[in-house]
């Protein structure tokens, strides 16, 4: 009897696909000064990573052969390729990245001045000079000054409120270094003026007042308010450090002294009319005799004081309605003759439109005899 055995062979296949590893550079930065330093790490991917390829260019040091952190100077300007390549259990993959390192240096710090020698409460700007790269930071110390310090890259204005000289200083920083500026500024003593006159005595219309203005070296000018009586100020002497007024209107009189260098300082005195403008009447006589008597002989517009009219017209009128004399100057007046020759006695009507130096207008009429 024979027997006969016969094996079973099973075959199993598989189909599976193994990934390539991906290198990835992962650094702190791509662009970086001449001197300092860039991080590179690996955020490779794949199976059991094992090995890490790296060249720096012309970074220091040039090499490594870890995942990382890397720390690496680039001493050098230029655009520059950092390679990394990676090898796991199922391949190799490389990759590459620019890095781009620029010229840096410590900062220079400088800075102009709108003015440096200037007038108390007077404020000034500044503008920033300074050459930098990179983050920055600045810091102001104004001496003196308000506000007294600004971390501004330009300031707002700075103002200064008591004479004396003060220093404003810059200080510039980066990451390489630090530089300080500082100018001096001189706020300068004011100048001084004095006026006097009549300051508390009230007086008539028409009065005429001398002011004086004892001042340090300068420029002495005036002002008035209300502003229509400047006109009745007359410097004497020409530096108008004297001065003769008119008096007319209640009216406050203002000194300025001006230094060289437009500093300025003021002063002021007050004249008192002794009645209000609107108070005085304006109005024409009812009769003249121009026979050579001085104190009846012109027909004159008259008023508590000539000063008081501002404008006027005054017409005279004969019996058939000639206009036998006019005038807009209260100091002009009729003296009883038309066309240079003398009218006879008799009744004349008169016009007169006015406006006082307060702003009062008004209009009268009537007759007024010529008598001879």
């Amino acid at each position: 009897m024979r027997l006969i055995f016969t094996s079973l062979f099973i075959v199993f296949t598989s189909n599976f696909v193994f990934a390539q590893p991906i290198a990835i550079i992962s650094p702190s930065t791509t662009t970086v000064c001449a001197g300092q330093s860039i991080i590179f790490n690996s955020a490779s991917t794949g199976t059991n990573l094992n090995t890490w390829t790296w060249s720096f260019g012309s970074g220091l040091p040039g090499t490594a052969n870890t995942t990382g952190p890397h720390s690496v100077t680039f001493p050098f300007v230029g655009s520059f390729n950092v390679w990394l390549q990676v090898e796991d259990d199922f391949g190799i993959d490389d990759t590459t990245i620019l890095i781009t390192v620029v010229a840096c240096s410590s900062p220079t710090a400088a800075f102009a001045i709108s003015d440096n020698a200037i007038c108390e409460n007077d404020c000034i700007t500044y503008d920033n000079n300074s050459t930098t790269s990179g983050p920055t930071t600045y810091l102001w110390t104004f001496s003196g000054g308000s506000p007294a310090t600004s971390t501004a890259y330009t300031p707002t204005s700075i103002c200064y409120s008591t004479s004396g000289t003060y220093t404003t200083s810059l200080l510039v920083t980066n990451s390489f270094g630090n530089n300080t500026y500082s100018q001096n500024i001189t706020v300068l003593v004011p100048p001084t003026i004095v006026a006097t006159g009549s300051n508390s005595v009230a007086v008539e219309p028409g009065t005429l007042i001398q002011v004086t203005a004892a001042s340090s070296p300068g420029v002495i000018t005036w002002t008035a308010n209300p502003s229509s009586q400047l006109s009745n100020l007359v410097c004497d002497p020409p530096d108008c450090s004297g001065a003769n007024i008119t008096a007319v209107l209640t009216t406050i009189y203002t000194a300025t002294i001006t230094t060289d260098e437009t500093c300025t300082s003021t002063d002021t005195l007050k004249i008192t009319i002794s009645s209000p403008v609107g108070g005085f009447t304006v109005g024409v006589p009812n009769m003249f005799s121009p026979d050579g008597n001085p104190d009846n002989a012109i027909l004159y517009v008259r008023s508590f004081n000539d000063v008081l009219i501002s404008t006027m017209t005054f017409r005279v009128f004969n019996r058939y309605g000639q206009i036998v004399f006019e005038s807009t100057d209260p100091s002009i007046g009729w003296d009883g003759r038309f066309k240079d020759k003398e009218e006879n006695a008799g009744v004349f009507v008169y016009t007169l439109d006015y406006e006082l130096v307060d702003g009062t207008s008004g209009s009268t009429s009537g007759n007024v005899t010529l008598v001879r």
